[in-house]
């Protein structure tokens, strides 16, 4: 046979070969799940040919087919008999015990919802409300927990503010509003002051203990020992923030001795008073023996 005969036998048998290929998708593609069958469960008869791949059917996505487990039940999701209905602030009734069925037909009656509070309680406790106001408060909370989830990761880890000890007056004021930031957010501040050479020791550290005594409203020192010995040609000295409430609210002990003192200067004042007027009283005989 010769070279030309040989290459139109193999174009035929590419095309033969594509046509059969052609005539399996389209089998695949008409032909239909049987009744009773899911439509990802049934083999398809093109699976069975060498190199071709079906696709399984669309599912839906594992977030779709998920319940909010953060949102409580409402209205037909509630499966006890008869629940303990906390009626709106406005209405100014008391709670009642319901059927189910009584309460969805009240709640909806009224253009509410019927929201699980409390599950376990016997009854359980549900309460007329708007579903927009329940998710309204829903967001609320997880913002607040983001919020504090933030707040917690951020003071985990501390800022560092760096200063020279021969820092111009300006860019001092700039590092120390940049530190004051830092610390009022709830960071821990790693405070470095840099200098050059053993004769700039002694100037450091009294660098550090300036702006450690300008920052003693907002922080107090992790560690004394920290400004005991330098680091090579730096003192490195890390701030805590105080909390936010210490520094609104004086501790208790001193607010027992303010206390304490007040009343003290409130039980003196007669007495006081007391010695004015009998110093008056005798003020004329005092002069009157003195001009004798």
């Amino acid at each position: 046979m010769s070279a030309g005969a040989l290459v139109r036998a193999a174009r035929q048998q590419g095309q033969r070969r594509l046509l059969a290929w052609r005539q399996a998708v389209a089998d695949v593609r008409l032909q239909q799940p049987t009744a009773g069958e899911e439509a990802h469960n049934t083999p398809h008869s093109g699976l069975q040919l060498r190199g071709f791949a079906i696709g399984r059917a669309w599912r839906p996505r594992r977030k779709d087919v998920m319940p909010d487990r953060n949102l409580p039940a409402r209205n037909e999701q509630i499966k006890a008999k008869e629940v303990r209905v906390v009626f709106p602030v406005e209405e100014d009734k008391p709670a009642e015990v319901l059927p189910i069925r009584t309460a969805i037909n009240l709640a909806k009656a009224q253009g509410l919802d019927l929201v699980m509070v409390s599950p376990r309680a016997q009854p359980p406790v549900a309460r007329l409300v708007e579903w927009s106001k329940v998710l309204y408060e829903q967001q609320k909370r997880e913002k607040a927990a983001t919020k504090a989830k933030l707040a917690q990761q951020r003071a985990a880890v501390a800022r560092e503010v760096r200063i020279g000890c021969q820092i111009a007056e300006h860019d001092l004021a700039v590092k120390m509003a940049q530190a004051r930031r830092f610390l009022e957010d709830g960071s821990p501040l790693r405070l470095v002051v840099t200098f050059k050479g053993g004769q700039q020791v002694a100037l450091g550290r009294d660098v550090a203990l300036y702006l450690i005594g300008q920052l003693t409203d907002l922080c107090t020192i992790k560690d004394q020992k920290q400004l005991q010995k330098p680091l090579k040609n730096q003192w490195a000295v890390v701030l805590v923030p105080i909390p936010p409430a210490a520094l609104t609210k004086p501790p208790a002990k001193q607010q027992q001795q303010q206390q304490q003192q007040t009343a003290a200067q409130q039980d003196k004042q007669p007495e006081a008073d007391a010695q004015e007027e009998e110093g008056a009283a005798g003020a004329p005989h005092v002069q009157a023996a003195a001009a004798q």
